[in-house]
């Protein structure tokens, strides 16, 4: 297949893979997203089944990639949404002063509080920066 057909069948069933994406992880961004990270795996795959079902093979793929971001968005859920009292404890204690294990503390509470004030999208731009997540669409 040439890769005007590639872009032309991807073109022809775009609607429906985002919808599908859409469904899979309710959001209309990261669907976007996955659909196009889609179009680029399918363009670059050289199969049999994608030859005898290309249709078939490109809403696998954003099948697949759907539910990673899902099941990615939903652990980051999870370990985001502990109190920070409980990642506090969670830390291995080192030797370290009183004082310092406060001031730890009061650090941690505000970049919290920070976080919890930012818009979404914005937050999750630096969580993946600055803890190394990646995006869903990958």
């Amino acid at each position: 297949m040439q890769d005007a057909q590639i872009l032309n069948l991807y073109t022809t069933h775009q609607r429906d893979l985002l919808s599908y994406a859409s469904s899979i992880v309710g959001d209309d961004g990261r669907a976007e997203d996955i659909a196009q990270d889609a179009y680029m795996r399918f363009s670059t795959a050289m199969s049999d089944e994608w030859r005898s079902n290309p249709v078939g093979y490109l809403f696998r793929i954003v099948r697949n990639l759907a539910l990673d971001c899902r099941r990615r968005a939903q652990f980051e859920k999870a370990l985001f949404s502990h109190n920070v009292d409980d990642i506090v404890e969670a830390i291995p204690a080192e030797k370290s002063a009183p004082e310092q294990e406060v001031m730890a503390r009061n650090e941690l509470e505000l970049l919290q509080e920070a976080m919890d004030e930012l818009p979404e999208r914005t937050r999750m731009a630096v969580e993946m920066h600055r803890l190394g997540a990646t995006n869903c669409a990958k």
